[in-house]
């Protein structure tokens, strides 16, 4: 890359300390990348992550900005790389990838007993118009288990939706507001835009 501009390319090196990090950029959208102890500036995002083979692993494309943190940079795989180019360029957008319709707070074993919540998983804050479970469930929900996995964190609900497609039906166990738990069936949506 070149950091500030500078005359000349320059390469750096670093340590891959994860090869799966789940990271939610400023967009809020959450995908899993490469941890990377390589410097990443501006002038050198955007570059490739290579192997020592040469072969390109992933694409440099944010850090965690801060004074408390150092060297932790973030690089799109190689995989998740093709499949969007391919994808951008076949239908103008990504195809086939997938969302829920709702935004949510993740709640721990940590943050139930903090809070006195009946149990842990994902509290719905709101419900897209377009999203399935519209009508079905209520702000304030309780989503605890999709496909019968219990969610612990908000990565086991990311992993199944980014694995399944659009249009694809999941069932959720939601504990409701009135105490009552409840399993319901939800089509996911098409996401071509920025949220998860």
């Amino acid at each position: 890359g070149r950091p500030n501009q500078v005359k000349d390319n320059c390469i750096t090196e670093g340590i891959i300390s994860m090869r799966e990090r789940r990271v939610t950029v400023t967009s809020n959208y959450s995908m899993k990348m490469i941890q990377t102890s390589a410097p990443i500036n501006p002038g050198s995002s955007g570059g490739a992550l290579v192997n020592m083979y040469g072969q390109v692993i992933g694409i440099t494309s944010s850090k965690i900005s801060s004074d408390v943190y150092e060297a932790t940079g973030f690089a799109i795989p190689s995989a998740t790389t093709k499949k969007i180019v391919e994808s951008l360029i076949a239908y103008g957008c990504v195809n086939d990838r997938a969302r829920l319709g709702i935004s949510y707070q993740t709640i721990t074993e940590i943050s139930k007993e903090v809070n006195n919540y009946k149990t842990t998983g994902i509290i719905v804050v709101s419900i897209s118009d377009d999203s399935d479970l519209l009508g079905k469930i209520n702000e304030g929900d309780i989503i605890t288990h999709v496909g019968g996995t219990a969610i612990t964190s908000d990565d086991v609900i990311l992993d199944i939706i980014e694995s399944a497609k659009p249009e694809q039906k999941l069932e959720f166990t939601v504990y409701k507001n009135d105490g009552t738990t409840k399993n319901i069936t939800a089509k996911l949506l098409p996401d071509t835009g920025s949220s998860s």
